[in-house]
């Protein structure tokens, strides 16, 4: 697509990696910024957004190492957002190659968030609660310094908790069916039935660990909504439960679980083994 440069945070990859990763950069003329180490992926994701605005973009795509576009992605994210100029962001739906299905959108309600599954049938922007960054779309002219992502953060949640920030601030967020991005989440997953057949994906322990702080900072923030706050809290007792009884590494995951909820009261952020009040 013309007028498109990509922009490629390497954030502080092993230096095997790295030198994989700039022969790439080069190799397809993309600019490549290398931090020393791992400062969080909403940091990340911000040194990319803020130099793609420097650059003069309209419109920036985040992308994931694991995301993989389909064809026509780009253009019907922009057409989204060019059909609604009160949005801040359009995202796709996803697929998993693994379990060879489609994710849902989830939508806003008076009571209680409702999924949307895309149809064959319907084509148009629907408006959404939250967006997973990879894949998003963003408009520059909704970001600023006080609607980048929050950095502190540093892993998980870091796009639901910009979702409903920027939602606050006026903004809508849009789902479009029509733009699929293959996307594997997690480490593995397994099929669980539970009043009905689930994916349910876990990654390592230490990711137990920033789900859980995370959801718990999340619902101490004035700007989300009490349902949606009942909402995560009851998602950590799912995650709770099914960790403890069918994933690995229990006592791994139990700690980590038990420590990122003790962490999320005291307000603790950044990363795990240094993280600050």
């Amino acid at each position: 697509m013309t007028g498109c440069r990509t922009l490629v945070i390497d954030n502080g990859s092993e230096s095997s990696i790295h030198q994989q990763i700039s022969a790439i950069c080069r190799g397809y003329q993309s600019d490549l910024i290398s931090l020393e180490i791992n400062t969080g992926v909403g940091h990340a994701q911000n040194i990319g957004i803020s130099k793609a605005i420097e650059q003069g973009s309209e419109f920036v795509l985040i992308l994931d190492q694991d995301s993989l576009p389909t064809q026509g992605l780009v253009e019907t994210l922009i057409k989204a957002l060019n059909a609604f100029p009160t949005a801040a962001a359009a995202g796709p739906s996803t697929y998993d190659p693994r379990t060879l299905t489609r994710s849902f959108f989830l939508l806003d309600s008076p009571f209680w968030p409702t999924r949307w599954f895309p149809r064959d049938n319907h084509s148009q922007p629907i408006e959404v609660a939250f967006l997973i960054a990879s894949g998003t779309m963003l408009r520059a002219s909704a970001i600023s310094d006080q609607t980048l992502m929050r950095s502190d953060f540093f892993i998980d949640h870091v796009d639901t908790e910009w979702s409903f920030r920027i939602r606050a601030a006026g903004w809508k967020l849009l789902g479009a069916p029509d733009a699929v991005l293959n996307h594997e989440i997690g480490d593995k997953f397994s099929r669980l039935w539970f009043l009905r057949w689930r994916h349910v994906f876990h990654h390592s322990p230490l990711r137990d660990y920033y789900m859980f702080r995370n959801s718990i900072l999340l619902i101490h923030e004035n700007y989300v909504p009490f349902r949606w706050k009942i909402f995560f809290i009851y998602r950590l007792f799912q995650f709770f439960f099914y960790f403890l009884t069918f994933a690995p590494q229990r006592l791994q995951r139990a700690k980590a679980m038990m420590q990122g909820i003790l962490h999320g009261v005291m307000g603790r952020t950044g990363p795990r083994n240094r993280a600050t009040t």
